[in-house]
């Protein structure tokens, strides 16, 4: 009886705990660690990018946490007793740990306080998912000058400023840093992490075709190819590429360096084989149309074996249909079509090659 009492005297007296002690002497709440997901967040101090090596996030709460060794890109910063001493141009000031959260190993500190602590003035472009920051009236000459170019492109294109993105010229990561616009050109600036920069444009109606979004990247890289099995359209695939029409590869491994896609995959037989191919705006995209990815015997079974040795040696016959042309000789430079009582009639054209088709069958075809 007297253990049981105990045993209802501790549960009351921890209950009672519970009640009376502040939340955040039980659990401090982390407002990165309880985000969905890391979203990034740019960073711009005096005009110049300050994220690509200390990377800012969004948090879920909608506050912008900044590492609290970016002080150090603008002053200094010095760990004594329970917190931290920063030296400013503006001003120097101590940082209680308590008002700091640690996130990865990394301890970061809010947009509003960095700026307080600094003295910096700043302002939030949460449309652009951009932050700047200016120390002095040159600083925030620059940040003027920087933001009156990216208001001068055309609304559709300012989201990328501040993005972080993969550029085929660099061929490494960078961020968009700058914008302006030349007549029907965007002209941006890339600057890698190393402080190398290059020059790229958007054009209208078009888009950016030099560099694409890192997440992009990443993707194509790591998920979107690895272990694909892909059936090779010579029809489509440049000349030089080793692959022959119809042939079956499984990519082992994808990459962007010099404007070229490397790609590194096992063929039918076993062997491995390396090839390249242009890139494009999106990585991503970069197979569409030069391989099948279901194998086209599969998807017509009842063609003969004959009918595909013919259209694996981009060969064509008479009686072919309008698909296995399109399979042994890929699209026509033009088509025409006439329709009659008789029946129809229809003529593509490869180069000096006139195919005709007599109710979609190949009827003749002849060189001019």
């Amino acid at each position: 009886m007297k253990s049981f009492k105990k045993l209802i005297f501790i549960f009351i007296s921890f209950s009672l705990l519970f009640v009376l002690l502040p939340p955040h002497t039980l659990a401090a709440s982390n407002p990165l660690t309880e985000s969905y997901r890391d979203i990034e967040y740019t960073i711009f101090i005096d005009g110049k990018l300050a994220s690509s090596k200390d990377q800012a996030y969004l948090a879920d709460n909608g506050t912008i946490y900044i590492p609290i060794k970016m002080f150090k890109q603008i002053g200094s910063l010095i760990a004594v007793g329970n917190g931290f001493e920063v030296k400013t141009k503006r001003k120097k000031e101590q940082v209680s740990k308590k008002d700091t959260i640690l996130y990865k190993g990394i301890t970061y500190i809010s947009y509003e306080k960095f700026l307080k602590v600094s003295g910096y003035s700043g302002s939030n472009e949460d449309d652009l998912m951009v932050a700047f920051m200016w120390g002095d009236e040159d600083g925030a000459t620059r940040t003027k000058k920087l933001k009156n170019g990216v208001l001068s492109v055309p609304k559709a294109y300012r989201s990328v400023f501040g993005e972080k993105v993969y550029s085929y010229a660099l061929d490494q990561p960078g961020w968009i840093v700058g914008m302006t616009q030349l007549y029907q050109l965007t002209e941006v600036t890339i600057q890698s992490a190393n402080g190398k920069t290059v020059t790229e444009y958007i054009y209208k109606d078009i888009g950016f075709s030099n560099f694409c979004y890192y997440f992009d990247y990443e993707h194509f890289i790591h998920i979107a190819f690895k272990g694909g099995e892909y059936w090779a359209n010579k029809n489509n695939l440049p000349s030089s590429n080793p692959l022959y029409h119809l042939e079956k590869i499984k990519i082992i491994s994808v990459d962007i360096k010099k404007n070229n896609v490397i790609v590194k995959a096992k063929r039918a037989s076993g062997k491995s084989i390396t090839f390249k191919l242009p890139v494009t705006d999106d990585p991503n995209d970069f197979i569409n149309g030069l391989f099948y990815d279901n194998d086209p015997k599969k998807d017509y079974p009842d063609w003969s074996s004959n009918v595909w040795k013919l259209i694996s040696q981009h060969k064509i016959k008479l009686g072919m249909t309008y698909d296995q042309v399109l399979f042994s000789w890929g699209n026509p430079n033009r088509t025409s079509n006439s329709t009659s009582s008789l029946g129809s009639i229809d003529i593509w054209v490869y180069g000096n090659t006139y195919v005709t088709f007599y109710n979609g069958q190949i009827y003749s075809w002849s060189d001019y």
